[in-house]
């Protein structure tokens, strides 16, 4: 364990911004998931403290850790490319678990049928708790129930989206789609 987070420091010390983001994810997916009961808190951090480990990475190391059609299919939204090659890095050099793996790369868009540290991470990821963009609400509502910060997540995204004028791609629409249909099961 010592060593992953070893390499993630050497890696983000010249973005201390970054840096300081990723252990915010990491805090924030755990303190949400001890909200849970979720039994493996550092499986949680892990994931959260990796998801953004490739954001900065050459299109060579992109083209190492990420299939050709991957690449080919997503080069109009090389946004993905830091999530999935975080994945593939992490999974190739420290063989870690497929929860982290499905936590780091569906960290961005999500996906139908999320697992719960999934979740945990990827509504994190949205949640700044300072400064102009305080998301403190979507940290309440993610304790009171995840798939809804999900969806909120999802809504704050595609708000972006829409002022960048930009389109979001189709697994985040069928993510929200998902999970607006869950949650009405669940009122």
């Amino acid at each position: 364990m010592t060593k992953i987070k070893k390499d993630l420091y050497y890696k983000l010390n010249k973005y201390p911004k970054r840096l300081l983001h990723v252990l915010n994810v990491a805090s924030i997916a755990q303190r949400i998931a001890i909200n849970y009961q979720y039994e493996n808190l550092e499986e949680v951090y892990l994931a959260g403290l990796l998801h953004d480990y490739a954001k900065y990475e050459s299109n060579d190391f992109y083209n190492t850790y990420i299939e050709k059609e991957i690449i080919n299919k997503y080069s109009n939204t090389k946004v993905i490319y830091h999530a999935y090659a975080a994945a593939n890095y992490f999974r190739q050099n420290y063989n870690i678990s497929d929860n982290i793996y499905l936590a780091i790369y569906n960290h961005v868009w999500g996906r139908p049928n999320m697992t719960l540290i999934e979740k945990f991470v990827f509504v994190a990821d949205s949640i700044y708790l300072n400064g102009t963009n305080n998301t403190r609400y979507l940290f309440l509502l993610a304790l009171d129930d995840i798939d809804k910060a999900v969806i909120e997540a999802l809504e704050l995204t595609f708000k972006s989206l829409k002022e960048r004028n930009l389109q979001p791609v189709k697994i985040q629409v069928e993510t929200y789609n998902y999970y607006k249909g869950v949650t009405k099961w669940k009122n």
